[in-house]
């Protein structure tokens, strides 16, 4: 695909985001976004699908660019952030249970509750981490970016508050406490993510 012409699908995508429509762009849009990237931080989202419901298969550079985001939005990429009355720690605000999921998941103690304030370690914490929870197996379809953000923030039944329409490719939030919760945390990241 020529470069031109991922910049007009490109731009496409934003005026949908910005008009609120959330829709998946053409098939294996995702993947031809990565081909562009060299370095995984926040400013290569802008290579990212803009639609929140474009699906990919895992691919560890984009899944970089998501977990970088969710340092910005968690922390502001602060390695030493404390929150959640000092259950949350280090740039990614990772919990002693995820640590343990995450161990538990591997069959071994390769990860320690010190390695929180590690970005490195916490990266591959959040990779294995959203893999699983986000995997298509589990889901019963591709994950989208929106899957990768809730299930950070909200742990493995965050998808529960989400209403997924697989002919229309849309996320809508249910009303409850949590989906509200989840629709404000998934503001703030594409803010994060996209800005």
């Amino acid at each position: 695909m020529e470069k031109n012409k991922l910049i007009l699908k490109y731009d496409k995508s934003i005026e949908n985001l910005k008009e609120g429509k959330i829709a998946r762009l053409a098939g294996g849009l995702g993947l031809a976004f990565s081909s562009l990237m060299n370095n995984p931080d926040t400013s290569q989202a802008k290579q990212l699908p803009q639609q929140a419901t474009t699906t990919f298969q895992h691919n560890d550079h984009l899944l970089d660019i998501i977990i970088n985001g969710l340092a910005k939005t968690e922390s502001n990429n602060n390695n030493n952030a404390i929150g959640d009355d000092g259950q949350a720690i280090g740039a990614l605000q990772i919990w002693t249970v995820v640590i343990d999921d995450v161990n538990r998941l591997l069959g071994k103690q390769k990860y320690t509750y010190e390695d929180r304030k590690n970005f490195k370690k916490s990266k591959e914490i959040a990779k294995i981490y959203l893999k699983h929870y986000c995997s298509p197996k589990r889901l019963g379809r591709s994950p989208n970016i929106v899957d990768y953000a809730i299930t950070w923030n909200g742990g493995p039944k965050a998808i529960n508050h989400i209403i997924y329409n697989s002919k229309n490719n849309t996320v809508q939030f249910k009303n409850t406490p949590k989906g509200q919760k989840l629709k404000t945390y998934w503001s703030t990241f594409k803010t994060n993510l996209w800005s």
